[in-house]
């Protein structure tokens, strides 16, 4: 399967020795994990796997033709190189990936189920690199759970719906973000009168926001620990 990737990336463009290392010690953090599934074992944690491929990696792995070698860093004497062939977990919009290191094509970037390349890392940001990864990466999203701390909360809504959402408009009212449609009321108004489709999204477990209203409950969600897919819905109703 590694080679599979690695012959669909030489296909569309120009692939560079770093580029082939990064997959294969994608490759290899694959072949330690299921090493452990088939001896009955728990799978590795990512501590675990770093410590494994630092006594590993000096290992030859090779294609049928052995053109491909994954080169023991340690050896350079390099701790600067050393650092730089490591990956890192990072975390977009709610859902962990596996950074690589620098090259010149841009940095890769694995999924940590079954540890696929899904893009390039750029700008902060995961650069998806086609509609079915990116489509992969918002079903990643609607299983995760929002961080029951306040600001992370309010920091992911926030850049989730400024970059997915560009048809919304988003405004900060006390302590809760509220999600319309069409023009701003008032600034005066309370968002519980505004005529435009909005709902309202608190980051904190207020009496007021959880207050039960004669006549039914309005469009307020306290997102604190909620399912993101759930609050997707909230958002997606709007549209």
């Amino acid at each position: 399967m590694g080679y599979k990737i690695l012959a669909k990336f030489c296909q569309e463009k120009d692939v560079t020795e770093a580029h082939k290392q990064c997959i294969l010690l994608g490759m290899h953090i694959m072949a330690l994990q299921t090493e452990n599934w088939l001896d009955d074992e728990e799978g590795l944690t990512w501590e675990q796997l770093k410590e494994e491929m630092k006594t590993t990696l000096n290992e030859t792995v090779s294609d049928d033709n052995g053109e491909f070698e994954v080169v023991d860093n340690e050896e350079e004497g390099s701790d600067e190189d050393d650092e730089e062939s490591d990956w890192t977990q990072y975390t977009f919009e709610n859902v962990e990936y596996l950074v690589g290191p620098e090259a010149d094509l841009g940095r890769v970037v694995l999924e940590t189920e079954d540890y696929q390349p899904v893009g390039v890392f750029e700008d902060e940001k995961v650069v998806f690199e086609d509609n079915e990864q990116f489509e992969n990466h918002l079903e990643r999203v609607r299983r995760s759970t929002i961080p029951e701390d306040e600001d992370e909360a309010q920091e992911l809504l926030h850049s989730f719906i400024k970059d997915n959402y560009t048809e919304l408009n988003l405004s900060l009212y006390y302590s809760c973000m509220v999600v319309f449609r069409g023009e701003r009321e008032p600034r005066d108004a309370h968002p519980e009168t505004w005529s435009v489709p909005s709902h309202q999204f608190y980051f904190q477990r207020s009496a007021y926001a959880s207050r039960n209203w004669p006549g039914g409950s309005p469009n307020r969600t306290i997102i604190l620990g909620k399912n993101m897919g759930e609050v997707m819905k909230k958002i997606e109703s709007l549209l």
